[in-house]
């Protein structure tokens, strides 16, 4: 009978040195966060950024992320949202010409860094690479965004893609329209692949409904998504390179001003700080999608309501309702002080409940209970 073998790794840690490497590598925050991609130039990689080649491809970074904190998106267990938009690679025309929309290489990219564990040293990189690779190319340009299909969540944002050059375009972009852009670059096996997805239609969209090009979408370019999160506000659009969070939708702006201007009072105080001011939205009518999903082997995917953030505007919000927790606990503790409970270890001489003698309609001790003497609330009691 052959023997089970023990693996020596099991024994050991298989990176004796990697407790010692800055937090951004070692971190594992198992909040899903997420980094967006943005519009740029061609020029904009070669001349700002860093390239790191792995053998596999290279990999063009800005020298902001190269020293950005990854705040939880190091970890092949840590999902990420991956946002994707069109980049323009290659503006070669004359400013006369640029209406010619087809002499511009259109393709994706990501202001996403990659897990920072990637790069920490040759053996990290090879198992990293394991759970993440380079994906995303199409007829323009190499895949160069490092996504994990199991863990990762794309976002697509019908805004970001709105931000090519107006003049190459002579009509806002909806999702329908997305979907033509997306057959158009080619190389849809990535896209078909993606297992969590993250879309922010536009705001008419919205309004007047999209299900059918939200179907259509799903059906024909991500059959297998199982988790689909509708964006239904962007808080900071035009951020750039940075995490992004995904949270319940609440008003950022008025629950923020609620919190500052929260003061408990002294002879009343509340019993909470004040609730997050929450968005009102339009949900899909599901029953309409799964229409799209008739005699396909797969399902329609779970549907979830969220809002974007950056880590900033997060941490502004857990701040300021602990500061409103603090102000409230002081206030409660100066009330519960000054009514003799519990600081001062007082306790009120309540009566036992057998002992309580009505009073007579005069308000009165009847001559059958002028034993009893003493009152609590309209009750007499007997006296020790």
């Amino acid at each position: 009978m052959a023997k089970q073998r023990t693996s020596a790794a099991s024994a050991e840690p298989l990176f004796p040195k990697f407790n010692q490497f800055p937090e951004e590598i070692t971190a594992d925050d198992k909040d899903p966060i997420g980094m967006e991609m943005e519009l740029k130039e061609a020029g904009d990689d070669l001349e700002n950024g860093k390239a790191e080649t792995d053998g596999e491809g290279t990999n063009f970074k800005d020298d902001d992320e190269t020293s950005s904190k990854g705040d939880g998106s190091t970890g092949s267990e840590t999902p990420r949202s991956v946002s994707t938009t069109l980049s323009e690679l290659n503006a070669i025309m004359d400013a006369e010409e640029e209406e010619k929309y087809n002499n511009i290489l259109m393709g994706y990219h990501s202001t996403c860094p990659p897990p920072q564990i990637l790069f920490a040293c040759r053996e990290s990189h090879g198992v990293a690479s394991k759970f993440y690779k380079q994906a995303f190319g199409s007829f323009g340009s190499v895949p160069q965004t490092y996504f994990n299909f199991d863990l990762d969540i794309l976002y697509i944002s019908v805004e970001k893609f709105n931000k090519i050059q107006t003049n190459l375009r002579q009509w806002d972009l909806t999702l329908e329209l997305i979907q033509g852009d997306l057959e158009q670059l080619g190389n849809l096996e990535d896209f078909q692949k993606v297992r969590n997805l993250a879309i922010l239609p536009s705001k008419e969209e919205f309004d007047l409904g999209f299900e059918d090009s939200l179907g259509y979408l799903l059906g024909n370019h991500f059959p297998i998504t199982k988790q689909l999160t509708i964006i239904v506000e962007d808080h900071d659009p035009e951020r750039e390179n940075t995490d992004i969070l995904f949270i319940d939708p609440v008003d950022v702006d008025v629950t923020l001003s609620a919190y500052e201007l929260f003061e408990p009072k002294d002879w009343q105080p509340d019993e909470e700080v004040p609730m997050e001011e929450s968005l009102s939205y339009r949900e899909v009518d599901e029953n309409t999608l799964t229409d799209f999903y008739e005699g396909r082997s797969e399902n329609p995917p779970t549907i979830e309501y969220k809002m974007l953030i950056t880590r900033d505007v997060q941490n502004d919000l857990d701040s300021a309702r602990e500061e409103c927790e603090e102000r409230l606990a002081a206030v409660v503790k100066n009330y519960e002080e000054l009514a003799g409970f519990p600081n001062f270890g007082y306790e009120p001489d309540y009566p036992d409940p057998d002992s309580l003698v009505p009073l007579d309609s005069d308000g009165g001790i009847s001559p059958e209970y002028s034993d009893y003497e003493g009152c609590d609330g309209g009750h007499m009691y007997m006296s020790d």
